[in-house]
Formats: structure tokens, sequence, C-alpha cells
């Protein structure tokens, strides 16, 4: 039993085994930035376009769309890091009011957002699960069956969202999400039209570490 103590092991098997788990993990654990790009689905949770006419306010709701995902982002802290995405969605408008005058037929968004994602602490692999959230600027705009597209200023909303990374190879990886998007646009009194969205945007994306 004494050959197991020799020069030739300098370490314990406690030792040695935690060496090999941090010599394997070197490459997944300086992956601590990323970027991304998919797209997916994006039902809508509420979303409603009202519009303003003499006769009083109408409400008129939006359809399931799609979008697509730009993401980056870099490790802070073991446990949180610091991302941003770029959005953009389009939309087709539901038929559940009558109008008299020109009716939204497509709503399209465009968004830049800011936040964390918390995760667990990366150990030999990027695969895991997250929790984001955080703020956005979104400019959407909205076009008329009379040909008018209806746009304004950027507007300030928020997300929050869950997904999970699965790590292919130490440099790319499938990033699976769902991200909740609710912001408020428009002055009725400017534009006859309000806008209330709040969307939930299902996506697939590649990931590089």
């Amino acid at each position: 039993m004494s050959h197991s103590r020799s020069h030739n092991m300098p370490c314990s098997t406690f030792g040695c085994g935690l060496l090999l788990v941090l010599t394997l993990g070197v490459g997944s654990t300086q992956a601590a930035s990323y970027v991304g790009l998919g797209g997916g689905v994006t039902p809508h949770l509420g979303t409603r376009i009202i519009t303003h006419y003499e006769t009083g306010p109408e409400s008129l709701s939006v359809k399931t769309g799609y979008g697509f995902e730009a993401q980056f982002g870099w490790e802070g802290v073991p446990w949180i890091d610091i991302e941003g995405a770029l959005r953009y969605h389009l939309f087709t408008c539901g038929d559940s009011a009558v109008y008299t005058r020109a009716t939204p037929i497509e709503h399209e968004l465009v968004g830049f957002e800011g936040g964390i994602r918390v995760h667990p602490r990366r150990g030999v692999s990027n695969s895991m699960p997250y929790v984001r959230l955080g703020l956005g600027s979104y400019s959407p705009s909205i076009k008329l069956s009379d040909g008018e597209t209806i746009s304004g200023d950027p507007v300030l909303g928020y997300f929050v969202g869950l997904g999970y990374v699965y790590e292919v190879s130490g440099f790319w990886g499938v990033d699976v999400r769902a991200t909740a998007v609710v912001y408020n646009a428009f002055n009725p009194e400017e534009s006859r039209v309000r806008l209330k969205a709040a969307l939930i945007s299902l996506s697939t994306a590649v990931i590089i570490f």
C-alpha cells in the first residue's frame, strides 16, 4: 500500500480529482461571453390596439406573429451575466371590431433590451437554466388599411423570461427561451391609436461562446 504514496503521485485522490475537474472545465468556465441569433413564434398576451373615433374607442386584438432575436452577454459575477438583446417582431391584427375608418392590419416592433441573466454557477459545462429580466426600449409601428403607418418615439418597457442553454461543444450551443415583454405606446389624442402591448417571445437560438 505504501506504493500509492510514492513521489510519482504527489497529490491526494481528492486533490487529483479536483485538478482534473478544473482542467476539463477550463474551456467552458472561461467562456463567460457569448453572442446568439435565433427566432420563433410570438403569441400575444393581451395586446390591444385601441382606436379613438368620433363614436368612441374600439379595441382590436393582435394575432400570433413571429420574431427574431440577437443576444449578447458576459459574466459579471459567477451567478449573474450582464446581457442585452435586439428583437424584431411582426404581427397581423384580428377582426374583433367593425371600423368605420382605416383599420389597423399590421403591428411591427423593434426593441433593444438590457438586463441581467441569473443562473447556476458555471462548472464543466455551459449547459444551464436561467432567468432573465430588465428594461427595454421599444419602437412599435402600426400599419392601417388605408396605407398610413403610425409610428412614434421609442418607449420604455420591461421584460422577464426564462430559458435553458445546452452546450453542444466548448464553442457553441443551443438556447431555448421564453420572454414576456410589456410596454404601452402612442398618444390617442395625437394619433387616434393607443397600443397596450403584452407579448411572449418563444425563440430557439444558436449561441457562440
